[in-house]
């Protein structure tokens, strides 16, 4: 196991007692969100997109209950926007430096071209308007928590079915839908309970897709 994710492991501890004692000092709480922020960037890196997943649940986890907190003082709120926007530099130099490893990276070939990625892409999603096998425009503020839930419904029950070229581009559709939130985030419509619960099946997918093994289907692409 890296350290970084030694390091989550360490930090949901911190994040989940925080969640749980309604009793706790919400300056405290505050306090210990900008700690998790500062352990996380300076924990060795290994730029992965199932890590930063993991970390964006645990941060979401712990500022969403700050920052609607009627009873939190003003001095508060500023470290709590200061947290939040430390994590999304964190977030940024951590997208960048993945996508250039990947750019780095031999690419494999997968054998699919773009039809036959539209096709299973709407095996995931259903008979939406992709207009290719990344196109994510007709996700919204009303429909992304059914369709992250949808994914991790569609994915469970399928998961042993998926040979590998086919895990990797479920993978890549899920970096590319996370992408498209992050673009919905800014919709006025998007809600924030939406976004706590995304996160929540987003870890979940995380640690089904790190377990998933290849199932018995062929991996001979001619």
């Amino acid at each position: 196991m890296n350290k970084i994710l030694i390091s989550v492991v360490a930090i949901v501890g911190l994040v989940a007692c925080n969640n749980a004692n309604s009793n706790q000092d919400l300056s405290a709480q505050v306090v210990n969100l900008q700690k998790w922020v500062d352990s996380v960037k300076s924990a060795n890196q290994t730029y992965d997109s199932m890590t930063l997943v993991a970390l964006e649940a645990q941060f979401n986890s712990a500022s969403s209950p700050l920052e609607s907190n009627t009873e939190l003082k003003e001095n508060d709120k500023a470290l709590v926007e200061t947290s939040k926007k430390s994590w999304e530099e964190f977030r940024n130099d951590y997208n960048a430096k993945m996508n250039a490893a990947k750019m780095m990276a031999t690419p494999e070939i997968t054998g699919f071209n773009d039809e036959a990625k539209v096709k299973m892409a709407k095996t995931i999603f259903g008979e939406v308007a992709m207009m290719n096998s990344m196109d994510f425009s007709w996700v919204n503020a009303s429909n992304i928590l059914s369709v992250y839930n949808g994914f991790y419904e569609k994915f469970k029950a399928n998961q042993t079915m998926y040979n590998s070229d086919e895990l990797s581009y479920v993978k890549a559709l899920y970096e590319a839908l996370d992408v498209r939130k992050n673009e919905v985030e800014k919709e006025k419509s998007f809600k924030g309970s939406d976004n706590i619960k995304i996160a929540q099946t987003k870890t979940k997918f995380s640690v089904l897709f790190g377990t998933t093994k290849t199932g018995e289907k062929t991996e001979e692409k001619q």
